[in-house]
């Protein structure tokens, strides 16, 4: 008996080393590709290739610019009201401009990277448009169009993926992006031939290296832009993301060493702040403030050092908790000066405007932050119409045409509103399931709690599309975990657990984790 007992343990013993040997080989092996993603890494190789042959090339001698005015709050509303509807004349003109500007040698690519914040939304009006300005294939500006498809391409590819983490992600929505990232990355290729100076296409595919955690590719890309124009802000700010292990498998001494590398090359001082910052924070510990006078403290100075738009928020968000909302109300103004379209500050001022009983000046701050698009404004401005609160009644013209532009503006409140508007055949809408699946999904994959319940409900019952009760499932587990109570209840009904409905990691990725983040404090 004893002699079985011992093999039993032999034999289970050897089995598990097997195992444990097996796992470590196969996180060794290289990851099996998609065809996307195969595509996504030959392009990358490819306009290595491209920028290798076209190097050295003539020394490109920028004359710094002065700041850019921040634009005005109704400067931008009225820009992306356009640039919804399809009209990219003016986006056109600028990044045309500010591309010959940076060849010239007459601006830096700051002013490249300031018009491109332009698209910061997938729209498919201003996809169409982008097609158009491609297909003309104009010499003096296809390298601006091409940059500025494969932004928005990327940016149809990420709203696809949607805003949770990957444990809360359907396999689907990693297919799209991958499927939208390969058309912008050919995109960013096609453009380096396009130009003396691609450095802004170069800035891009690095974004895409780090992504698909291609770090030779990243650091060939870098040192190839590096040779083009070494204090290029673009180049700067991409590389960075995989600075750290969070993004990249970087470290603390590459971050520190990279530092000191930018400097050298002359990357200005206010885009080096980025990762000057992030380094400080590390080991001031100052991720872990919790006590309200120490954090204001450290903001107080922060305001001193750092007279920005940034600076000022984070002093006034923590003068708020401390309920100095005078104070509090001051540093949004300062940051709204150096910003006056911050969202998130016109939010900021918002709430400390009630506290101070100053409700019109508050609906008014709040007003501005929906109509520049931010999704929390308009979320409470549509809670208040349909809830009447803060003064209002409910009025299902004025409902429907919050929602409508909020949904416009592809924020998922909106989204979920128009959604729940068909669902009760209000507001001038029929009932419809197609029509009411269809705005559903789009809000769930942005994470609002409350369109995955409706969506994955209606994907498990095949109401308005195919049934599909796994995917149903899984996207009725993402409202529970949010606490949305009817998601929880239809799972416990349904005889789902619901005991496990936040990822854990294993042992194993626990401690993969913590030797990435003792690598990552450089304590090798």
């Amino acid at each position: 008996m004893r002699s079985t007992t011992k093999i039993f343990l032999w034999v289970s013993t050897g089995a598990l080393i097997v195992g444990v040997i097996t796992f470590g080989v196969m996180q060794l092996l290289p990851k099996t590709l998609t065809e996307d993603e195969r595509a996504i890494k030959n392009a990358l190789e490819l306009a290595v290739l491209q920028l290798n042959a076209s190097l050295p090339m003539p020394k490109l001698a920028i004359i710094p610019k002065a700041n850019i005015a921040a634009p005005s709050a109704q400067e931008i509303i009225a820009r992306n009201a356009k640039l919804r509807s399809g009209d990219i004349s003016d986006f056109r003109s600028a990044l045309t401009n500010a591309v010959a500007n940076f060849e010239a040698g007459t601006g830096s690519d700051r002013e490249i990277l300031k018009v491109m914040e332009s698209i910061s939304r997938p729209y498919e009006a201003m996809l169409v448009a982008l097609d158009k300005w491609v297909a003309e294939n104009e010499p003096n500006s296809i390298y601006a169009a091409l940059i500025a498809r494969g932004q928005m391409r990327r940016k149809f590819g990420w709203h696809a993926r949607g805003t949770d983490y990957i444990p809360y992600t359907h396999e689907q929505n990693f297919t799209e992006l991958s499927k939208w990232n390969k058309l912008a990355v050919e995109d960013f290729v096609a453009a380096i031939p396009k130009s003396k100076y691609p450095i802004n296409a170069t800035a891009s595919l690095i974004y895409d290296a780090i992504d698909y955690s291609h770090a030779d590719l990243k650091d060939k890309l870098y040192k190839a832009g590096e040779k083009i124009f070494p204090a290029s802000e673009a180049l700067f700010n991409h590389y960075s993301v995989g600075l750290f292990h969070e993004n990249g498998g970087g470290s603390i001494p590459a971050a520190q060493a990279f530092l000191v590398r930018a400097t050298k090359n002359g990357v200005p001082e206010d885009v080096r702040e980025s990762v000057t910052q992030r380094l400080a924070n590390i080991y001031a510990n100052n991720y872990k403030i919790g006590e309200y006078r120490s954090a204001l403290a450290y903001t107080i100075e922060q305001t001193k050092q750092k007279d920005n738009a940034g600076t000022w928020l984070a002093r006034a968000e923590e003068e708020r908790r401390a309920k100095l909302y005078e104070e509090a109300l001051v540093s949004t103004q300062r940051a709204l000066k150096h910003e006056p379209a911050h969202a998130r500050a016109l939010n900021e001022q918002a709430y400390i405007l009630l506290q101070l009983s100053r409700p019109d000046e508050a609906k008014a701050a709040r007003r501005l932050a929906a109509d520049l698009g931010d999704n929390w404004a308009q979320h409470l401005i549509i809670d208040d119409l349909v809830w009447e609160r803060n003064g209002e009644t409910r009025d299902w013209v004025k409902i429907r045409a919050e929602c409508e532009a909020s949904a416009a503006m592809l924020n998922p409140t909106g989204q979920t509103c128009m959604g729940g508007m068909i669902t009760d055949g209000v507001a001038g809408f029929t009932r419809d399931n197609a029509k009411e699946i269809a705005w559903y999904e789009l809000a769930a994959r942005q994470g609002d709690s409350k369109a995955q319940y409706n969506y994955g409900w209606m994907l498990y019952q095949g109401m308005g599309t195919k049934p599909d009760q796994e995917k149903g499932i899984f996207y009725l587990r993402n409202s529970a975990r949010q606490g949305f109570d009817m998601a929880l209840k239809k799972l416990i009904q349904l005889g789902e657990r619901t005991d496990n409905l936040e990822w854990k990691a294993s042992n194993w990725e626990s401690f993969t984790r913590w030797v990435r983040r003792v690598k990552d404090r450089g304590i090798n």
